[in-house]
């Protein structure tokens, strides 16, 4: 009898899914620094894509991305929210110019965070990737941005700035083209998931 209990517990110990652990933190969100857009638009006037460079220290496998942005405009959530969330690989300190991985995310859990920024709600977002990303150790680039109308619902969604001071930010105005750095400020995401053990 203790032998058979031994193994159902081993079971549900091995069956049990490995929780996601942060891989790379850029930092909460700094109140007081704002957002920046990132947005597809549908209108040259609004068309802005953000992202950030994070760093994976050994190969991991990405599963979770948290981030946070506000509601620029109406300060009213978009039903639903429509993201892209795409990472691309480092080419010479900036993003290169097509993703080596893209998923518009159709799950994003949302909650406000009872923060204000520039007198907007601040939200905060957590999805999860389907399927998994692995990649090897090295730095990369995470772009996350709503498909939204801006001209026509009167809202922009802004990527809530960090908290962190060290990192770098990049941009560019129309998709598939090469991207610019011209602010030294970050955003604020964290990239989680598991690391491969040495």
């Amino acid at each position: 009898m203790k032998r058979f209990i031994t193994i159902a517990l081993l079971s549900c110990l091995l069956s049990f899914p490995v929780a996601a652990a942060v891989l790379f933190s850029n930092g909460e969100p700094d109140l007081s620094a704002g957002a920046v857009a990132s947005n597809f638009g549908h209108d040259p006037e609004y068309e802005y894509q953000s992202a950030d460079d994070f760093y994976l220290a050994a190969p991991s496998t990405i599963s979770q991305v948290r981030w946070w942005g506000i509601y620029q405009g109406s300060n009213v959530p978009l039903e639903p929210d429509v993201f892209t969330l795409r990472i691309f690989a480092d080419a010479g300190g900036l993003p290169s110019v097509i993703p080596i991985f893209e998923e518009q995310v159709s799950r994003v859990r949302r909650q406000k965070t009872g923060s204000l920024s520039g007198g907007y709600d601040v939200y905060e977002y957590n999805a999860s990737l389907r399927p998994h990303l692995e990649l090897p150790a090295g730095t990369y680039w995470i772009s996350i941005v709503e498909d939204v109308d801006v001209e026509e619902l009167g809202v922009a969604w802004l990527w809530s700035l960090s908290s962190n001071t060290e990192g770098n930010h990049a941009y560019r105005f129309v998709d598939n083209t090469t991207w610019a750095a011209q602010h030294s400020f970050t955003l604020a995401f964290e990239i989680k998931g598991t690391a491969k053990n040495n």
